[in-house]
């Protein structure tokens, strides 16, 4: 970059040129020049799925807002394994770029788990449905069922 596109505050002094032929008054000045940072956006993805004890990530991630030449690599690091949600986050490689030119505006997806939610099949089967010694305790639980619907 040239002196005076990075971010910052600079000196500036305007004289007339000599060889100007113009029918207006002319006059040195001085001032400055700020520079504010301009604005990048990073997204991420979202994903989600249910309990497996292996993490949800997501690898979709994008950066817009460059300007000049400038380039950067935003790579997704967001993992969610635990019953919950987290949001999806990320890493950025500057290379040659200076981030000081820039604020960063977050789009950022959710990776969430669900828990698990066994099948009606399995549920019957944790059940012991055999035997008279069972029956009691198989009447408890069905009645503790149709009280938990009607609440």
């Amino acid at each position: 970059r040239e002196p005076g596109e990075d971010v910052g505050t600079y000196e500036i002094y305007v004289e007339p040129d000599e060889d100007c032929v113009v029918d207006v008054v002319t006059k040195e000045v001085a001032g400055t020049l700020t520079i504010t940072p301009a604005p990048l956006t990073v997204r991420t993805g979202s994903n989600a799925g249910q309990y497996t004890g292996s993490p949800i990530t997501e690898s979709t991630a994008s950066i817009t807002g460059f300007k000049f030449e400038d380039t950067a690599t935003v790579t997704a690091t967001g993992s969610q394994t635990e019953i919950g949600a987290s949001k999806n986050t990320y890493r950025i490689d500057w290379g040659e770029t200076n981030p000081e030119n820039y604020t960063i505006i977050e789009n950022l997806g959710t990776l969430t788990v669900y828990p698990v939610r066994p099948s009606e099949s399995a549920r019957r089967s944790q059940i012991p449905l055999t035997g008279v010694e069972n029956s009691n305790r198989i009447q408890q639980l069905w009645k503790l069922l149709r009280n938990r619907k009607d609440h």
